[in-house]
């Protein structure tokens, strides 16, 4: 080619300026070198699989939802032993049953399948979700009422508010014996909340202040690592502050500038901010250093304003310990929890055979074969 578009060459220019301010705004103050403390906190990490149409899903209108939530095991009563906490499991009605298509089906039917689980009426669920509501005062009127718009945003809150309520009920339930100071909460993914009530982040965030546990969210896909600009800038400062440092221990608290660049609106990121949606101030760490490329394996964490600079130390120098190179860099309690969590193609097939010997039990044997003949294909 014997011309070069200058437009072209300002536009990286101006690309790379920005760049170049942007790591500016990065304060000493911000870097947190740590080390790992001599009597850390225990973690627990808590994940959630599942969704919507995971049974018969050849039929959208008749698919059974399943939701299933776990933790890592922790250290518990003596040398070589562990607490093991039981994988909770919740069924989803198929949008046949919840009245899709009906002009107020859906809505009614959704409020009402969130008010029996709430009451207690849910079996290993409504108790967890009992647990909840009576320590967080979280109740129905805090949900607001997106999750009754359609069966996706039914299936998006409970899978969420049934990861909250399995972090309280582990606090409640399991810390006894350590107190709940001495735990550690690690949730797969942000410290954020949508589709609720602004209620039901205060209410959250009261609880886990007056528990003293410390918590973290922990995000491998965020746009602080993911798009160009931003990742540029990160990847720069983790450079800088590494060879500034001498080592990798260390966190950064990511300056206010980086995150109005990151996001649209100030509620995204700003846990301070009005309807916001957010529940922890965001921090960026390096799992490894030397074994993967620069840009690899940087977590994205979420750790609440509350929490003091010795605390932000001490979850840094934990998450760090508990690197594993598995999936270009993450943390093992994560990785077991998501095991635990994972429905695999051995539970939904035990569920489906379930299914099928309850409707035989029910059905005509003609229409049993008729109907099993449409549900298998």
């Amino acid at each position: 080619m014997e011309r070069i578009d200058e437009g072209v060459v300002d536009a990286y220019c101006r690309f790379f300026d920005k760049v170049e301010d942007l790591s500016k705004t990065l304060k000493e103050e911000d870097v947190i070198p740590f080390d790992l403390p001599q009597d850390p906190p225990i973690p627990v990490a808590i994940a959630v699989d599942g969704g919507q149409s995971i049974l018969f899903r050849e039929h959208p209108f008749l698919s059974i939802g399943l939701v299933r939530v776990s933790a890592s095991p922790f250290p518990w009563g003596g040398r070589g032993k562990e607490l093991r906490f039981p994988p909770v499991e919740d069924q989803i009605a198929p949008p046949a049953l919840l009245g899709l298509g009906e002009a107020d089906g859906f809505r009614e039917r959704a409020r009402e399948a969130m008010r029996a689980r709430f009451s207690g009426e849910w079996g290993a669920v409504g108790e967890i979700l009992q647990v909840f509501s009576r320590r967080t005062k979280i109740g129905l009127q805090d949900l607001g009422t997106y999750y009754q718009k359609d069966l996706e945003g039914f299936t998006r809150v409970l899978r969420e508010v049934l990861e909250w309520a399995y972090m309280v009920w582990i606090l409640e339930g399991f810390s006894g014996a350590v107190g709940p100071s001495r735990l550690l909460l690690i949730k797969d993914g942000r410290l954020a909340q949508t589709g609720v009530e602004n209620s039901f982040r205060k209410k959250l965030k009261d609880y886990f202040a007056q528990s003293g546990a410390l918590i973290v969210g922990v995000s491998k896909r965020s746009r602080m690592v993911q798009e160009g600009l931003i990742s540029l800038v990160i990847s720069e400062w983790l450079e800088d502050q590494a060879n500034r440092l001498g080592h990798g221990r260390f966190l950064i608290r990511v300056p206010e500038e980086l995150m109005k660049e990151a996001y649209k609106y100030e509620r995204q990121w700003n846990a301070e901010a009005e309807q916001t949606f957010s529940l922890g101030r965001r921090y960026v760490l390096r799992l490894f250093e030397e074994t993967l490329e620069p840009g690899q394996a940087v977590a994205v964490l979420d750790i609440p304003e509350r929490v003091d600079e010795e605390g932000v130390k001490t979850i840094g120098a934990v998450l760090k310990e508990a690197r594993s190179a598995l999936f270009g860099g993450s943390v093992g309690y994560l990785q077991e929890a998501h095991g635990r969590a994972s429905i695999g193609e051995g539970l939904s097939q035990k569920l489906r055979r379930a299914i099928m010997e309850r409707l035989r039990e029910r059905l005509p044997e003609e229409r049993w074969w008729k109907y099993m003949r449409i549900l298998q294909v």
